[in-house]
């Protein structure tokens, strides 16, 4: 039988394996942290934190972060979004912290179904408007949607001025167009609200379209274009040096976090942060790849701080 081991030598073991455990839970932790801070790709898509494909981020960050978990198909470079019943295939993520959300199915349209293939009902419980309105403490419509909507029984909504959304271009005879609002006319619908708010009027469906920013190609394009933020004071809302939290303008609640002039990043702890770019282009992108400062979060004059 071996004599026991000298108690300084054991006490010397002890030491070194618990090191060694920590320093292992750090780097598993660093690792898990860096693979939920933006920089994963869905096809041509770059997501911006805190969207993530990453299962494992939900347990590293906030139980929060799980609305912000997308799933890509690498047959086609599809990214969806799933809210409840509903999913949603992501189009692209806007500079002004907005996503546009494709809801319509890729199949034609029942023949109980208006015209319009991207009519969506307001009750099914699928609907893309009652999935959106749940998810208003992370996401919400954006005064940037022009709506057609069909069976309202107060035809006051009706807006005109619409004539890229009012027809139907597939439609048989007789057959009726729906009217036409676009949200940024404020009077019945204002930024927060949901888009249930509609069905309130005797509505009983919708289809959602979006002006297309691009000069070479105007026009409209269907889709919902909604804002993004996080709950302010949670730990995903934490900012990086150099960052300040902004406040949403539809989220209620919600926070943004913006680089300062000069910088380059998303702005969050979690995120890619911020440091200093080399240059930055008019296209908003710095000579190293990443996203510059820009638009009305750069300006001291109109930036909402959060903590005011």
């Amino acid at each position: 039988m071996s004599p026991p081991m000298p108690l300084p030598h054991l006490t010397v073991l002890l030491v070194l394996f618990a090191t060694s455990a920590a320093q292992a839970a750090a780097d598993r932790s660093s690792s898990s942290s860096s693979s939920c801070g933006g920089g994963e790709r869905c096809g041509d898509l770059l997501l911006p934190f805190p969207f993530h494909l990453n299962s494992s981020c939900v347990s590293s960050t906030t139980n929060s972060s799980s609305r912000f978990r997308l799933s890509c198909d690498t047959t086609n470079a599809t990214l969806t979004l799933p809210l409840g019943s509903a999913t949603f295939r992501v189009l692209g993520f806007l500079p002004s912290g907005s996503l546009l959300l494709d809801y319509a199915p890729a199949a034609s349209p029942s023949p109980s179904s208006p015209c319009d293939p991207a009519y969506a009902a307001f009750s099914r419980p699928s609907s893309p408007a009652a999935a959106l309105d749940a998810a208003a403490a992370f996401l919400a419509v954006t005064p940037a949607n022009v709506l057609r909507l069909y069976a309202c029984e107060d035809s006051s909504l009706c807006r005109a001025g619409c004539e890229d959304v009012a027809t139907c271009g597939r439609a048989a005879a007789g057959a009726k167009s729906g009217c036409c609002y676009p949200l940024s006319d404020g009077s019945v619908w204002k930024p927060g609200d949901g888009l249930g708010a509609f069905a309130e009027f005797g509505c009983r469906g919708f289809s959602s379209w979006v002006k297309n920013r691009s000069a070479a190609a105007p026009g409209v394009v269907r889709g919902i274009e909604v804002e993004w933020a996080v709950p302010k004071g949670s730990e995903m809302a934490a900012c990086a040096d150099g960052a300040v939290a902004v406040n949403a303008t539809a989220v209620r609640g919600g926070v943004r976090c913006a680089c300062a002039a000069g910088l380059v990043g998303d702005g969050f702890a979690h995120g890619t942060g911020c440091s200093k770019g080399t240059s930055c282009s008019n296209s908003g992108q710095a000579s190293d790849g990443r996203e510059c400062c820009q638009g009305r979060f750069c300006s001291k004059k109109s930036v909402a701080l959060a903590d005011f």
